[in-house]
C-alpha cells in the first residue's frame, strides 16, 4: 500500500493533488488541523491531525508515511 500524506488539502492545490489521487484510485492521507470538520465522500482518503504550529502533532502524522506532498502554509 502506497502511503503518501498530503497537507494543503482546504487549499486549491493539496485539494487537487487529492482528488487526482482519488481518481486513479491511489489512497491517500491528509494532514488538517481539524479531521473531524473534514467530509470525506471517497474511500481512498483518510485524515489525521497535522498543524504546523503544533509540532507534538507531527510523529502521529507522519507514521507509516512513505511520500509527503508538502504544502507550506503562508506564514509560520
Amino acid at each position: 500500500m502506497t502511503n503518501i500524506l498530503i497537507t494543503g488539502y482546504t487549499g486549491n492545490v493539496g485539494s487537487a493533488v487529492a482528488k487526482y489521487l482519488t481518481s486513479i484510485k491511489v489512497p491517500s492521507i491528509i494532514g488538517v488541523r481539524s479531521p473531524a470538520k473534514i467530509m470525506l465522500s471517497t474511500e481512498y482518503i483518510t485524515s489525521r491531525k497535522l498543524d504546523f504550529e503544533d509540532p507534538t502533532t507531527f510523529q502521529s502524522a507522519l507514521k507509516d508515511i512513505k511520500s509527503v506532498f508538502l504544502v507550506r502554509p503562508p506564514k509560520l
